[in-house]
């Protein structure tokens, strides 16, 4: 869980103020990640991120 946690949290971080303004370095840093329920996790919350910052 505590890896879940933390991939959780480096997707905001990432996502950025504008929700896109990292996303072209985004697939990079995914890769660094441990596990593939990180993975999950982060791709989801960066894809919620994004959509929450374009609906306003």
């Amino acid at each position: 869980m505590a890896d879940e946690g933390a991939a959780y949290v480096m997707a905001i971080c990432f996502a950025g103020p504008d929700g896109a303004a990292q996303g072209d370095r985004f697939d990079d840093h995914i890769a660094k990640l441990p596990g593939m329920a990180g993975l999950m996790i982060v791709r989801d919350a960066f894809a919620s991120r994004r959509i929450a910052l374009k609906t306003g």
